[in-house]
């Protein structure tokens, strides 16, 4: 049995902010990112202080450093990260840790540690906010001459089981300590309306995280609720959250979605409007959230909210547009029609979102493409019904959209936009292997059939997406200058389609473009930034073709954060890490490959493929660079 012994120490204890609720929504996923935090943030930073783990459960870990002030270092180190690991996940999956510090005597038990100096971090802890750290007046006096931090003194607060009261100090972020220096004295009573998820950002920024994280956070300047949001470009932004379904029958919640999609992509071809994407609007759907948080995460100027009632064959329809930066309506209004007046009715709101916000049409670009639009409501409902079902990405809900679509067409021979749809799935049945388990016999080779035929079908009747999907088809048939003329032309269409900024910057970054690729990587990722994941894989492409390895790195590992499992994620961090010399790694990544290859049975592919035929460099030395580093992470030719 390991001696018992008293010592005093510095203790850090960490958990997560509503645990069970994260667990109950998704458990393997939060243990698992739970893991990576430990392994890949948590641990190599007190590998950096000198501490170590004493001990953990599944929401929380106990930490033992020699020095307070390593102590509050690494804890700040630590919400700094996990604010970089968050940014790109909705608030409903984040995982934010509450840190309390306590400098006191502790009875060590072999490895672990007990005792009321551990009881009291306990305490602490729960103090403490979401991204936040409270720390005792012990651990105080051993910091507060040796930190450039600013304490919030609390006063002496009654904690359970300790029998004194104990005095706690909360440390603050640069803003709150800038609003206490002008504001008079106020209670010292912990506030849990003050979101300490920012501390240290501007510390973050300034040790290096560069223009790009300050646009990112450029919206997270002091917390209120009156805070005003940045406009973009000088031009007016807007979200359209997902319409409720107020129907007596819930399956109408695809017609809910539906209003909401189109909207969307009516309001996104105003050149003179910034419109964030479907994805990250969707991430709040069926939440109670506040106008103005919603604007700060998004970073836009205006909301559009609203609900849908459909009932027989009328529809009622309430929307209201919302100034983020005062919460006035600047337009409300109520429409009841027929349900074959739904396009006029669309119409009516985007010419009210307009003339609200002082758009004009002339200045805008705006194109109504009746080929978008189907001759027939059944024709509309059966494409929504489809695209819902598309979202949801999986095999079962993928055959079922298969039908829906074939049905939107059998009934609108024109339906332009479900032409492209279907070229869209049939591309995702081929590049996921799905094609034997829907029974198309011919296999990757009959889906591959099937989507040039869908897509040279919606090229007929273009819109933005077939557009850019045709781009990319030219791209692999190495017919550069074509696929990125194409590309160009799918953006004027619509200047707000995150897939169709990205699949130009795609087209630039193989044609030995990547530095002209850039902004439109980033301009994707401002348009849907809580979808980052999605456009990681050729922005850190580019990256790595300009010779910044490193920033392709942070890029990949970021978007690893929301997809673990992402084949080309992983394989390109192999490369970027092997042409850093970082060759364990890469290999590392190697490996992570290999094993998600073998979960996903996706056969005996090579890598040396990929790179040739799959994808199509213009530029021999292109390709040659990521063979590369491929080959120092052990991956062949």
């Amino acid at each position: 049995m390991a001696e018992v012994r008293r010592r005093l120490t510095t203790i850090v204890v960490a958990d997560i902010a509503g645990f069970s609720r994260l667990v109950g929504t998704d458990e393997e996923g939060t243990l698992a990112a739970q893991r990576r935090h430990r392994d890949e943030l948590i641990q190599p930073l007190l590998d950096e202080y000198h501490g170590r783990i004493a001990n953990t459960a599944g929401d929380s870990f106990l930490f033992e450093f020699p020095s307070a002030v390593e102590a509050v270092r690494c804890s700040l180190a630590i919400q700094e990260g996990m604010v970089d690991r968050n940014s790109y996940f909705p608030s409903e999956r984040q995982i934010q840790y509450r840190i309390g510090i306590n400098v006191g005597d502790v009875i060590s038990d072999g490895d672990d540690l007990l005792g009321d100096g551990v009881n009291v971090a306990a305490r602490l802890e729960t103090l403490a906010d979401p991204g936040g750290i409270c720390i005792s007046n012990a651990a105080h006096e051993q910091v507060r001459d040796r930190l450039e931090i600013t304490f919030e003194d609390m006063g002496e607060i009654e904690v359970k089981n300790i029998a004194r009261p104990v005095r706690v100090f909360r440390v603050l972020a640069e803003q709150e300590t800038v609003a206490q220096a002008a504001a008079p004295a106020r209670s010292v009573a912990p506030s849990k309306k003050t979101l300490v998820t920012v501390v240290m950002v501007i510390a973050l920024i300034a040790a290096g995280g560069g223009a790009w994280w300050w646009q990112r956070l450029a919206a997270v300047e002091q917390t209120n609720e009156a805070q005003s949001v940045r406009p973009a470009e000088n031009k007016p932004s807007i979200a359209v959250l997902p319409f409720a379904n107020l129907s007596d029958d819930k399956e109408q919640e695809y017609f809910a979605d539906g209003m909401t999609d189109d909207l969307i992509t009516d309001l996104s071809k105003l050149s003179g409007l910034i419109v964030i994407a479907r994805n990250s609007v969707f991430t709040y759907k069926g939440r109670n959230v506040k106008v103005q948080e919603v604007a700060r995460d998004l970073n836009v100027t205006h909301i559009l909210e609203g609900s849908v009632r459909r009932a027989g064959g009328r529809v009622r329809i309430n929307a209201q547009l919302i100034d983020a930066n005062t919460g006035a309506h600047l337009w409300a209004e109520q429409f009841d029609r027929k349900l074959t007046d739904i396009f006029d009715l669309q119409d009516e709101v985007v010419e009210n979102i307009v003339t609200a916000l002082s758009i004009s049409f002339g200045d805008t670009g705006y194109v109504v493409n009746l080929k978008y639009r189907p001759a027939s409501i059944e024709a509309y409902e059966a494409y929504h019904r489809g695209w819902q079902l598309f979202q949801l990405n999986n095999v079962k809900t993928t055959a079922s959209a298969i039908r829906y679509l074939h049905k939107a067409i059998e009934l609108d021979p024109n339906y332009g936009r479900a032409y492209a749809a279907l070229g869209y799935l049939y591309r995702r049945v081929k590049d996921r292997y799905w094609a034997i388990l829907l029974g198309l016999r011919g296999g990757q080779v009959e889906a591959e059939q099937r989507e040039h035929r869908y897509l040279n079908l919606a090229l007929e009747h273009p819109t933005a997406l077939a557009i850019s999907l045709q781009a990319e088809r030219l791209r692999k048939a190495d017919e550069h200058d074509e696929a990125i003329a194409l590309a160009r032309k799918a953006v004027a269409m619509d200047p707000n389609d995150p897939t169709g900024l990205y699949n130009l910057g795609t087209e630039l970054t193989f044609a030995s473009q990547p530095g002209d690729a850039i902004p439109y990587f980033e301009q994707a990722i401002k348009l849907d930034p809580l979808n980052f994941q999605s456009y990681a894989e050729n922005f850190a492409l580019a990256q790595i073709l300009l010779g910044k390895y490193k920033d392709a790195t942070g890029i990949l590992r970021k978007g690893l954060l929301g997809v673990p499992d992402d084949l080309y994620l992983l394989w390109y961090l192999a490369a970027a890490e092997g042409l850093q010399g970082n060759i364990e790694a890469a290999k590392d990544a190697a490996t992570r490959v290999a094993e998600v290859k073998k979960a996903e049975n996706k056969g005996n592919m090579m890598f040396g493929v990929w790179t040739t035929s799959f994808y199509g460099y213009k530029e021999d030395a292109d390709q040659a660079l990521i063979q590369k580093g491929l080959l120092a992470a052990g991956i062949p030719r």
